[in-house]
């Protein structure tokens, strides 16, 4: 089962953005995000992931996040991750305000993600090597010079829920 997760959630604006990049890559026949039709998909940045996140971590989420939100986050490139299939993603390393305030949320509130973390916002998943240079073309005229997360949601995959968090400032 997938892991729980507090995202960083965009405005209007941004979140049409990614999605025209979805659906740019989507056209192509590749599956991107834009094919997942679940009610809790929507573009996020994840900050933290766990087995469970306690509904009682959320006031503390919002106490700290809420100083740094909303802010705009540059987005530096596009990436693969993984060894294949790949994960193609938009690459957001957080400025250094909102950055501090995630790792006291990874650190304090929710501890036990020990990987490294890599701010990124998914386009697709499992993409093919043979289908790497296609996607990457069809993303290359989509791709945001900045987003600007400006709240936090959880997402329980127990339940299929999401759970807003309010934490704008």
């Amino acid at each position: 089962m997938p892991q729980a997760a507090l995202e960083l959630t965009f405005d209007r604006a941004d979140d049409a953005l990614v999605r025209r990049g979805w659906a740019a890559v989507s056209e192509r026949g590749i599956r991107s995000q834009a094919d997942h039709r679940g009610a809790t998909n929507a573009p996020h940045l994840t900050i933290a992931a766990a087995d469970r996140i306690p509904r009682a971590a959320f006031e503390a989420v919002r106490e700290v996040l809420a100083p740094v939100l909303p802010r705009p986050q540059v987005v530096v490139g596009t990436v693969l991750l993984g060894g294949g299939p790949y994960v193609l993603a938009w690459l957001v390393p957080l400025d250094v305000e909102l950055r501090a305030a995630v790792d006291v949320v990874r650190r304090e509130v929710v501890p036990g993600d020990e990987r490294p973390w890599v701010g990124h916002v998914t386009v697709a998943r499992r993409l093919p090597a043979g289908r790497v240079e296609d996607a990457l073309d069809a993303l290359r005229p989509h791709r945001p010079a900045a987003l600007t997360p400006v709240s936090v949601r959880c997402w329980d995959p127990a339940s299929g829920t999401t759970t807003d968090l309010g934490a704008r400032a």
